[in-house]
Formats: structure tokens, C-alpha cells, sequence
């Protein structure tokens, strides 16, 4: 049987791998009997690569500066964020829980389509979690106007995006997340806050679209082994 060519498109929010026939295979019982090889092999290959790609997207994420400082960085004080896993954990399980291997045959065609989704491109279903967003306290139970750290990391870049405020603390200088900083209102200084630069997204370059792009090699190649490994 003639080997299947593999080509693999990564999106904001989908895998999409093309598994086509070398075209000189013009018989229509081979391409019959090819395409019920591919069926079988997708459907076979599916949990695993779902589950696989789970992993690979997660440790893409962790692996961001967006999530390290979040954590345990500069934007873990600069947002008063004090358990900063667990509300960027909670978005990365949304994202991880809702990644589906689906896998379609192409009308006329032996060609297959996989498709691995798991993001989407508006990001509504993130920014409607309680953990997209940060109401700030200081140790003297001041508190800050709530803050929606993901959608400034996902969407307003270089955008000022909180007036008025200042980075404070308590009297000596430190906020709930033991840190100099905390978001606060302060109309008399009159100031403009916006994330730091190394740290800015927008719809289509953000810590996520980056991470898809980072880990895109080693998904195509674990589809592909996969795939390969299971066409008989």
C-alpha cells in the first residue's frame, strides 16, 4: 500500500492533520481499501494522541514567562495575585479539559482529517472563570478595584489598562502576596498601569497562541508516530 503523506496545521484553536494519497493511486477499489486503512488507523490512534496532546499543551503553558511570573514573578505582586497557581492552573484545565481528537473522513477522497481542538479563539470560556480575575487586598483589608489579569494577557497588549492606581502596600510596603506591590485606586496620582512588555498579548500573539506555536513540532511529531505506527 502506498505510504500516506502527513502535514499538520496548527491554529489558535485546532490540530488539523491531512493524511493524503500519492495521486498516482487512481483506482477506486485501492483508494477504497486505503481509506478504510486510514479509518481504522485514526481511530485507533485517537485516545492516545488526545491524551498526549493534553500533556504536551500543559507543559507548553507552564513552561510560558506569563505563567512562571504569575506564579512566582514580577506579575504575581504586580497583580496582588497571592496563590497564583491556582488561578492560572484553573485556566489551563479548562483549556486542557476541553482538547478533543476528532477524526473525519474527506467526501471523495482517501484523505483523513484529524483534528485536535481545545482552545477558542475568543477565549470567552476562560475569561468567564472566576480565576481570570483578582479582587486585590492589602494586609489593612484595602481593597483594589477587581483586577482581569488574563484578558490583559490575552488581549491588551500595550494598552493601559487600569487608571488612577498605583503599585502600594501596607505601611511597610507589602501586599497579601508578601510582595512591594498591589493594584489600588488612587485618584489623586492620577496614574496609568499597563503589563509589562515581555509579558503583553493580543488576540492572535499571546502566552497561549505563542505556546501552541512553541510545542507545534512536537505534536507533529508524536501525530505522525502515532498515526504511523498503527497503519496496517
Amino acid at each position: 500500500m502506498p505510504t500516506p503523506s502527513l502535514s499538520l496545521l496548527v491554529g489558535s484553536n485546532a490540530v488539523t492533520l491531512s493524511m493524503s494519497i500519492p495521486s498516482r493511486t487512481a483506482d477506486a477499489k485501492i483508494k477504497a481499501e486505503i481509506k478504510k486503512v486510514l479509518w481504522k488507523a485514526a481511530v485507533k490512534s485517537r485516545s492516545i494522541i488526545e491524551a498526549k496532546t493534553k500533556n504536551l499543551l500543559k507543559k507548553a503553558i507552564t513552561n510560558t514567562p506569563e505563567y512562571q511570573s504569575v506564579v512566582g514573578g514580577a506579575l504575581k505582586f504586580e497583580f496582588g495575585i497571592p496563590e497564583g497557581h491556582v488561578k492560572f492552573n484553573e485556566i489551563i484545565s479548562e483549556w486542557i479539559d476541553s482538547v478533543e481528537a476528532v477524526v473525519r473522513p474527506v467526501k471523495s477522497s482517501p484523505n483523513m482529517l484529524m483534528r485536535v481542538r481545545g482552545v477558542q479563539s475568543n477565549y470567552s470560556d476562560v475569561l468567564a472563570l472566576d480565576g481570570a480575575t483578582q479582587e486585590p487586598t492589602n494586609t489593612r483589608g484595602i481593597h483594589g478595584p477587581p483586577l482581569e489579569w488574563l484578558r490583559w494577557l490575552l488581549l491588551e497588549g500595550s494598552n493601559f489598562v487600569v487608571m488612577d492606581a498605583q503599585l502600594g502596600g501596607d505601611r511597610k510596603g507589602h501586599s497579601r502576596t508578601q510582595g512591594p506591590h498591589i493594584m489600588l485606586p488612587d485618584p489623586k496620582r492620577n496614574k496609568l498601569y499597563k503589563v509589562p512588555e515581555r509579558y503583553q498579548g493580543v488576540k492572535k500573539d499571546n502566552f497561549i497562541t505563542r505556546a501552541i506555536d512553541n510545542v507545534k513540532p512536537e505534536i507533529e511529531a508524536m501525530i505522525a508516530i502515532e498515526f504511523v505506527r498503527r497503519v496496517k
